[in-house]
Order: structure tokens, then C-alpha cells, then sequence
């Protein structure tokens, strides 16, 4: 009789045992013990379209300022597609008129309002028109944010044809650059 209760006991102990594995290995893969983390990173974008590419002024007068701040005719608008606050710098390759110096009062820009305000370090009031590479563009819009519907800004173009100069058709090319802040 002994060694049967010796037989059951060692029986037991092993189904005992045989349940309890069974029940950590369930336990095991249901709850997850093993941890892991997960890193990433996101870059930050900067990345502008411009809604409103060009001016047309069509005839002017001579002597007499022309400008986009009443709308007529649209302002650059520079829109914010990218994933960060950007600064825009502006620059023109070339002066606008023939008898004006490349830097001069006849040829100037600025920062307004779209639909948000001009960020800290815009241009707000009309400062000429930088000519040249570069290494001279200067800041127009500061800190214009990303958020859809607060990611645009107008960009006002004030021209004065000077005196004595020739009649015919004048353009130029303006270059906005972004820079993530």
C-alpha cells in the first residue's frame, strides 16, 4: 500500500507540475512579459509654396508708388508645407528698372498678415528690394508656423518707376528661400 500512495503522490506531484508550466507558459504569451521600447525620430521640414507666384502692375506712372497692400494687384502669398516653423528670406537677381540703382527706395518689400500674423523678425514695414546672390537675402518673414490655416503669409511688393525712365516692360525674378527655425 505504500508504494502505491508513493506511486499516487509522485503522480500528482507531476501533474501538479505539468499544470502549473502549462499555466506560466499561458500566462506567458498573454500578457507579454518581455518589454521592448521603440525610438524614432521625425524631421522637421521646412517647405514653401507660393500661392500667388507673381505680380503684374501692368502700366504705371512715373514718380508715382504702385503696391500689393490693397490687393490690387495680389501680393506673393507663401504658404508653409512643411512640418516646422520656418523663417523665408527674399532676394531679387536683378534691379527692376533701368535708371534706378539696384538697391534703391523704387523696388521694396515686406511682410503682411494672411492667415496668421507676421512672426517675430518679419519685415512689416518696406525695406528695398535686395539685389544680388545669395549672401544677400534677407529675412521677410520670421517664425511663420505650420499649422493648417495659421501657415501663410503675404509678401507686398512697393515699385516707383523713376524719372526719365524708358518706356517698355521691366520684370524681375524674386527668390524666396525657407530656413527651419
Amino acid at each position: 500500500m505504500e508504494k502505491n500512495s508513493t506511486f499516487i503522490i509522485g503522480l500528482l506531484a507531476v501533474a501538479l507540475l505539468v499544470s502549473a508550466m502549462g499555466t506560466l507558459t499561458v500566462v506567458t504569451k498573454t500578457t507579454g512579459l518581455a518589454i521592448s521600447l521603440v525610438n524614432t525620430t521625425v524631421s522637421a521640414v521646412g517647405d514653401i509654396t507660393l500661392t500667388t507666384s507673381s505680380v503684374n502692375f501692368g502700366s504705371v506712372y512715373i514718380g508715382i508708388a504702385e503696391n500689393t497692400s490693397d490687393g490690387s494687384p495680389p501680393p506673393f502669398v507663401v504658404l508653409n508645407d512643411g512640418s516646422a516653423d520656418i523663417d523665408v528670406t527674399a532676394r531679387s537677381a536683378a534691379g527692376l528698372f533701368s535708371l534706378a540703382p539696384a538697391t534703391s527706395a523704387y523696388y521694396r518689400v515686406k511682410c503682411r498678415a494672411g492667415s496668421t500674423a507676421c512672426g517675430a523678425g518679419s519685415q512689416t514695414s518696406y525695406i528695398n528690394m535686395p539685389i544680388g546672390g545669395p549672401l544677400v537675402a534677407t529675412k521677410i518673414i520670421g517664425t511663420l508656423g505650420f499649422t493648417n490655416g495659421a501657415d501663410d503669409n503675404n509678401v507686398d511688393i512697393e515699385i516707383t518707376a523713376p524719372y526719365r525712365e524708358p518706356m517698355g516692360a521691366v520684370s524681375a525674378d524674386i527668390t524666396f528661400t525657407a530656413t527651419v527655425t
